[in-house]
């Protein structure tokens, strides 16, 4: 897996990301090992996984993307803000419908509307992983953990 910042982790050989050049590093990796390594399992089963199996074409991509961008449900979200993103996101859903059909046919739109949107769970649940896995990386005071950690909002 390549990260967000170009580091490359191999989910067979997890020791090895957070290996150092010291003994200490050693005892170290082992450790962080122990305790992360069953994260990043869990997301490449959750998100890279699935992600594989759909294989979104460009524009299904896009089209999942804007409907991530237009979540709702935010802590201290508006009203107003609910709104328009409740309809930005009919919108996109409508067009995601009338992509599938143009490309797919009618009979199978329906099946690949519902496998697109599990993208969407797959994220929400690797979102909350990455939320408990920074919280773990903290108790523990891991200091290489993930990129996208720093991302993630506390």
């Amino acid at each position: 897996m390549i990260l967000a910042n170009g580091d490359y982790l191999d989910l067979s050989k997890v020791e090895d990301y957070y290996r150092g050049s010291d003994d200490r590093d050693d005892k170290y990796a082992k450790f962080a090992t122990s305790v992360l390594e069953p994260y990043w399992k869990l997301n490449n089963r959750f998100l890279r996984k699935h992600l594989r199996e759909v294989q979104l074409d460009l524009s299904e991509f896009l089209l999942v993307s804007a409907l991530v961008y237009w979540d709702y449900g935010l802590p201290e979200q508006s009203d107003e803000s609910v709104n328009v993103c409740t309809s930005k996101r009919l919108e996109v859903l409508a067009e995601l419908v009338s992509y599938e059909k143009k490309h797919r046919g009618i009979g199978d739109d329906s099946m690949r509307v519902g496998e697109v949107m599990m993208i969407l769970h797959a994220i929400q649940k690797s979102s909350n992983l990455m939320i408990e896995f920074r919280e773990i990386t903290g108790v523990y005071r891991l200091t290489r953990s993930c990129p996208l950690l720093s991302i993630v909002k506390k």
